[in-house]
This record gives structure tokens, C-alpha cells and sequence, in this order.
């Protein structure tokens, strides 16, 4: 799976939950948390080849 940055592409391997723990948005929680740690980190750096 590929997220679309501000200034590039990140790739993310693999998501795993807990068997127990399927099916309550964890997954998707985890993912649009990192979609936001990637557009802030990538905003705000001076180094765009370091996103």
C-alpha cells in the first residue's frame, strides 16, 4: 500500500492487529495516524529527500 505525501511516496509494508482486536478501525486508525506524522514531518523539513 502507497500513501501520497505533500512531497512524496511512502510505502507501508504490512499492518498488523491482534485477531482479537479485527474489525474496530484499528488498522485504518493506525494508517491515517501515520498519513499525518508523514505530512507534518514532510512539511515542515527543510529536506525534502529526507520524507
Amino acid at each position: 500500500m502507497a500513501i501520497l505525501g505533500a512531497i512524496g511516496l511512502a510505502k507501508i509494508k504490512a499492518v498488523v492487529v491482534a485477531e482479537t482486536e479485527r474489525r474496530r478501525g484499528i488498522g485504518a486508525a493506525m494508517l491515517k495516524r501515520r498519513r499525518q506524522i508523514y505530512r507534518s514531518r514532510c512539511s515542515s523539513t527543510s529536506a525534502p529527500e529526507s520524507c
